[in-house]
């Protein structure tokens, strides 16, 4: 009887909690909802603003595998010969031609690499891209990638 008893206590709450799980409630306001911007997870680099031409940077060699925009960080997946020391990428802008809509805007690279390892490596980066809210929300800006045949969008919606 003590069994049954348990059973039956057991098959009640389960039946209770798929009754109120299922229980969805709809709350009207009048506030619309606010979209939030994905922000970066990890760590998110600057694009760093220069007054130095920027075609003449120099740097270590890499490829940009792919370039997109998530949220309000540029993401970039690159791969090197490396492997066993430490590397670095830096994005550099000079100015934003907000010329035409969408804005443009040029980042040049340097990648320093202090490895004098062979592997193939591949890395994920991320970089802020905060600088360029303000003309994101008022039309959006396409971002290039000087020296690659790269580029992507960054729009954000109006307050």
């Amino acid at each position: 009887m003590n069994k049954l008893f348990k059973l039956a206590v057991l098959l009640s709450c389960v039946f209770l909690y798929g009754l109120l799980s299922s229980c969805h409630c709809i709350k009207n306001s009048s506030v619309p909802a606010i979209k939030v911007v994905q922000q970066c997870d990890s760590i998110c680099h600057p694009i760093t603003k220069t007054n130095k031409q920027i075609d003449l940077l120099k740097g270590d060699f890499f490829d940009i595998e792919s370039m997109s925009v998530e949220g309000n960080y540029l993401k970039l997946e690159i791969s090197y010969g490396g492997g066993c020391g430490e590397t670095e990428l830096q994005l550099f802008y000079h100015d934003i031609d907000d010329s035409a809509i969408p804005a443009k805007v040029y980042l040049a690279s340097k990648f320093i690499d202090n490895d004098p390892c062979r592997a193939m490596v591949r890395d994920t980066l991320h970089f802020d891209l905060s600088a360029f809210e303000g003309v994101a929300r008022s039309g959006g800006i396409t971002l290039f990638m000087k020296g690659f045949d790269k580029k992507a969008n960054f729009a954000l919606p109006l307050h």
